[in-house]
């Protein structure tokens, strides 16, 4: 509140300020011999912060990590852009150090992949005979895919290569389901037929609240693989291909878990290597 005595009849410009306030100017006041009352508003000044916090990095060998380990979780396998989503195999080339050869086979650090022991929930799923990554999972079924390069541990035996493990996800109490590319798709080869189709369907829940739960998760593929150039009722290679893993998870006691897996792998391709010169 501000009270002034000024002669009347003329006519005047204002100005209010305050700290932290912005300032309010008004041109042309005009004082009237009853009395003038006016009011100014003047709007709070906002102070925009940002806080940044600088750490320094850890050294490059840190003598509390036991193995050198490289992890990318499942969120990361379904949401990264890779070719061929439906094969998990593909999706390996984004973990430091893994590349993968022509077909589809992981090589840690140089590694050949027979040298490599893959653990599949805890399981050795490498090739006995070949050594090779034949195991096919669902993309949607993963929690994590972890590498290990060295410094690993006696309890994978001899991997010279390193360690590839595969980790599944599990039920819990509530209900879920997830269904992936059940639209098929067309081509126009000889004529309009049918191209593929590759449906991915994950259910899981509680058996038991509290006490046992389910995980499943299946993934299929269906490709029809048409050959210009030959007879139009020798031209086509179906290729059938399906896996289902299947989880049982239950609670023993407050500190003990049991847990039990079940994985079924199929495939089927009657005339591989169909060509024109191979009818």
């Amino acid at each position: 509140m501000c009270a002034l005595t000024v002669p009347t009849g003329s006519h005047y410009r204002a100005r209010v300020e305050k700290e932290n306030f912005y300032a309010t100017e008004v041109p042309d006041l005009h004082f009237d011999q009853t009395g003038n009352v006016f009011e100014f508003t003047l709007a709070r000044q906002r102070e925009v912060r940002e806080v940044v916090d600088v750490q320094e990095s850890l050294p490059t060998i840190d003598p509390e990590l036991t193995t050198a380990q490289e992890q990318i979780s499942g969120v990361d396998v379904i949401n990264l852009p890779y070719p061929t989503t439906r094969d998990y195999r593909n999706v390996l080339n984004y973990i430091p150090q893994v590349i993968n050869d022509i077909y589809y086979q992981p090589h840690i650090t140089g590694a050949e992949t027979y040298q490599t022991l893959v653990v599949f929930d805890g399981f050795n799923v490498t090739q006995p005979a070949n050594g090779q990554l034949l195991l096919r999972v669902s993309t949607d079924s993963f929690r994590t895919v972890n590498v290990e390069t060295s410094r690993v541990s006696a309890e994978y035996g001899k991997s010279s290569g390193g360690v590839l493990e595969l980790n599944t996800a599990s039920g819990d109490d509530h209900f879920r389901f997830v269904a992936t590319d059940f639209v098929p798709s067309v081509q126009d080869v000889n004529g309009i037929a049918l191209d593929k189709i590759t449906p991915r369907l994950t259910v899981s829940g509680p058996i038991s609240k509290g006490h046992l739960w389910f995980y499943n998760a299946f993934d299929g593929e269906y490709d029809n693989v048409i050959i210009k150039g030959l007879p139009s009722d020798a031209d086509h290679d179906v290729v059938w291909r399906g896996g289902n893993l299947l989880k049982l998870q239950g609670n023993l006691s407050q500190r003990n878990l049991i847990t039990s897996s079940f994985n079924v792998n199929y495939a089927h391709d009657q005339h591989a290597g169909l060509s024109v010169q191979d009818p």
